[in-house]
C-alpha cells in the first residue's frame, strides 16, 4: 500500500506555451543535470548523458525502477540538460521507484551530512560510488560561494539591498557556526563537497538517486510522488507526456519556498509562476512592538478547527488555507505571466504551485475572485510598498537590461580567450534576479493600478 506524497491535483489544464523567465533566461536546477554551455552537437561526449545508461543500470541492480522511456538530454530549444521522454508516457505511469536501500539520509541534517561524507570518503568502496561518480552539484555555481564582500563590483553588491544581509550565505552559515553540525570547527574540502550535494540535492527522505536529476518547474509540474511502506519513493506522470518533453518536479510546492528562497538556495529564477516576497519595516516594527498585532491579509470569519462540531463538513480546513498567518511582516505577489499576478495570494492560490497544471484563463479566473475580496486599503498598500521599493533601486529595469546584455558579452569574450571569471558570473546571476524582481515589483504596481480604477468605477455605478 503506497501513501500519497505532497500532491493534491486541484488544477489539471495547459499553461500557456509562451511563458519563460522574467530575467529572459530559462531556469533551471542545479540540483538536476544542467549546463549553461551550449554543447547540443557534443552530448554524445557529454558525460553526464553518455553516462546515464551505466547509471540507470546501478539503480536497476540495486531493486529500483526507471522506465525505458526516459533518458537525460537537451530541453528543447535551451542549453538546459535535464530528464526527457523518448517516447509517450500516459497520466499515471510509474516513470521511477527507487527503494530505500538506495536512500541515503533522511534522518536529520547532520546525521545525513555524516553519513553522505562518509560514503564520499569510501570511494569506490562505496555502495553509492556510481551515485556520486555521477553527482554534477560540483559543477554548479550557488550563492553561497560568492564572495562575503559588499564591495562595488561584488555580487552581493549587485543585488542592490532587495535582499537581507544573510540571504545568500544564511545556510553555510548555520552549517559552519556554533549551532550547526560542525559547531564551529573549520569546513573542509570533504565537508563542503558532501554539504552542497545535501543542500542542493536532498528531498524529505534524504539523498534519492535519479529522483533528483528532474529539473524545477511550477507551472509546468509534470510528475507527483508516492512514498511506500518501506521508506521507499516513486515518481509517476501527472499527466501525459509527449515523447521529447523534459520530466518536472518542485521543488516549491504549494508555495512553500518563494521565487527569492529557491534563487538564494539554488542560484536560479524559475520560470512562471513565481511568487515574490518582500520585507515591510513599518510592518515589521509593527509586529515586534505589539504582539497582537496582525497584518490579515485575508479575513474569514468561523471556527478554524477542523474537529470542531460547528464545522461537520470541515469547513475550518477551507477556512484555514484562505487565511495567512498572522503576524506576517511582507508582502507577496504571485506572477502567472509578465501581464497576470495576484496581489496578496491568498493559501489556495499558492496551493496550486506545483500541484498540477492550470491555464492562463484558469489563472486569471482564480485571481479574479480573489482581488474582489481584497480592500482597497490593502491594495493601496502593496502599489505604494513596490512604488517605493522600485523608486529607492540605483538602476531602473531598463538599465539593468542593458547591463546584463554587457555583462554577458564580456563573460562571452573571456570564454573566447579561455579564459573563466567565476566573479562576472556571479555578478549575471545577481543581475539576473534584481531584474526579475524589478519587473515583479512594476506589475505589482501595474495590477493594483487596474485593480484601484475598477474599484472606483463600481463605486461609482452603485
Amino acid at each position: 500500500m503506497r501513501a500519497l506524497f505532497l500532491v493534491t491535483v486541484a488544477f489539471i489544464f495547459a499553461l500557456p506555451r509562451d511563458v519563460n523567465t522574467a530575467s529572459g533566461s530559462p531556469s533551471e536546477s542545479p540540483g538536476a543535470v544542467s549546463t549553461h554551455d551550449n554543447d547540443h552537437e557534443d552530448s554524445d561526449v557529454d558525460p553526464l548523458i553518455s553516462k546515464f545508461p551505466k547509471f540507470v543500470e546501478w539503480v536497476r541492480s540495486h531493486d529500483g525502477f526507471v522506465d525505458d522511456r526516459v533518458t537525460i538530454g537537451y530541453e528543447p530549444g535551451s542549453n538546459i540538460r535535464g530528464m526527457i521522454t523518448t517516447a509517450d508516457i500516459p497520466a499515471k505511469t510509474e516513470i521511477m521507484h527507487i527503494p530505500k536501500s538506495l536512500i541515503i539520509g533522511g534522518v536529520d541534517w547532520c546525521q545525513d551530512f555524516e553519513t553522505i561524507k562518509k560514503e564520499m570518503d569510501m570511494g569506490p568502496l562505496s555502495k553509492w560510488f556510481d551515485y556520486f561518480d555521477f553527482d554534477d552539484s560540483s559543477g554548479s555555481r550557488l550563492p553561497l560561494e560568492w564572495d562575503r564582500s559588499d564591495e562595488p563590483g561584488s555580487a552581493r553588491r549587485e543585488l542592490q539591498g532587495l535582499t537581507p544581509d544573510d540571504f545568500t550565505h544564511r545556510h553555510i552559515d548555520w552549517f559552519e557556526g556554533d549551532w550547526g553540525c560542525l559547531s564551529g570547527k573549520e569546513m573542509t574540502d570533504l565537508d563542503f563537497q558532501a554539504f552542497k550535494i545535501y543542500l542542493t540535492r536532498s528531498m524529505h527522505l534524504g539523498l534519492v538517486p535519479i529522483y533528483d536529476l528532474m529539473n524545477h518547474h511550477n507551472g509546468k509540474i509534470n510528475t507527483y510522488l508516492e512514498d511506500d511502506d518501506e521508506g521507499g519513493v516513486s515518481v509517476l506522470s501527472l499527466v501525459d507526456i509527449p515523447a521529447g518533453f523534459p520530466i518536472y518536479n518542485t521543488y516549491g510546492r504549494s508555495g512553500e519556498k518563494s521565487t527569492n528562497d529557491l534563487f538564494g538556495q539554488y542560484g536560479f529564477v524559475e520560470d512562471y509562476p513565481q511568487l515574490w516576497r518582500w520585507n515591510d519595516s513599518g510592518l515589521d516594527k509593527l509586529a515586534q512592538e505589539k504582539e497582537d498585532h496582525a497584518y490579515q491579509r485575508y479575513v474569514t470569519t468561523g471556527n478554524n478547527d477542523v474537529n470542531s462540531d460547528e464545522n461537520p463538513n470541515h469547513l475550518g480546513k477551507w477556512l484555514n488555507r484562505l487565511n495567512f498567518e498572522p503576524n506576517s511582516p511582507f508582502y507577496e505577489v504571485l506572477v502567472i505571466s509578465p501581464t497576470v499576478a495576484a496581489l496578496l495570494p491568498t493559501k489556495h492560490l499558492t496551493g496550486a504551485l506545483g500541484n498540477g497544471q492550470l491555464s492562463l484563463d484558469g489563472w486569471r479566473s482564480e485571481i479574479d475572485n480573489h482581488h474582489a475580496t481584497l480592500r482597497s486599503s490593502q491594495v493601496d498598500a502593496i502599489h505604494n510598498n513596490a512604488m517605493r521599493t522600485l523608486n529607492s533601486l540605483p538602476t531602473t529595469i531598463e538599465e539593468d537590461e542593458e547591463i546584463i546584455r554587457i555583462e554577458k558579452r564580456r563573460m562571452e569574450r573571456l570564454k573566447e580567450f579561455g579564459r573563466e571569471d567565476a566573479n562576472a558570473a556571479d555578478v549575471v546571476m545577481a543581475i539576473e534576479f534584481r531584474l526579475a524582481f524589478k519587473k515583479a515589483l512594476r506589475l505589482t504596481m501595474e495590477v493594483a493600478t487596474r485593480e484601484r480604477e475598477a474599484f472606483f468605477k463600481d463605486t461609482d455605478e452603485l
